[in-house]
C-alpha cells in the first residue's frame, strides 16, 4: 500500500526513508501511515492544547489531534478517527471516575 498523496506529503529526504506503519482492519483493509515521532514540541503542544480543551469545553480531539494525525503522520482517516474515539473514551472515563470518587467522599463542589 502506498500512502495517498494527498492526504500529507512525505518528508524530502531520499537517503532516509521514513518508518512506515501498517495496520490490517477487520475486514483486510490495509492502512499504511508514518511512524509518529514521539517527543516532538510540535505534537506534545498539540496534543496537551486538545486534551485541555477537551477537558474544559468537551471539545478539542477532533479540531486539533485529528488533523494532526491525518497530515502530520499521513494516518488515513479511519484510523484517525478511532484514535480519536479512543482518546474521547478514555477522557469520559476519567472524567466519570473523578465524579463517582467526588460523590463518594461527600464532595459537593460547592467548596463547602
Amino acid at each position: 500500500e502506498r500512502l495517498a498523496e494527498e492526504e500529507c506529503a512525505l518528508p524530502g529526504d531520499d537517503d532516509a526513508a521514513p518508518a512506515l506503519r501498517t495496520r490490517t482492519a477487520r475486514d483486510g483493509t490495509a492502512f499504511t501511515y508514518l511512524d509518529p515521532p514521539s517527543g516532538s514540541a510540535r505534537g506534545t503542544g498539540a496534543t496537551a492544547a486538545g486534551g485541555s480543551l477537551t477537558g474544559l469545553l468537551g471539545v478539542g480531539i477532533g479540531e486539533v489531534v485529528l488533523p494532526q494525525l491525518v497530515r502530520g503522520c499521513c494516518m488515513p482517516l479511519p484510523v484517525a478517527a478511532g484514535t480519536s474515539v479512543a482518546v474521547v473514551v478514555v477522557t469520559a472515563l476519567t472524567a466519570a471516575t473523578v465524579q463517582f470518587a467526588a460523590l463518594a467522599m461527600g464532595i459537593d463542589g460547592a467548596g463547602a
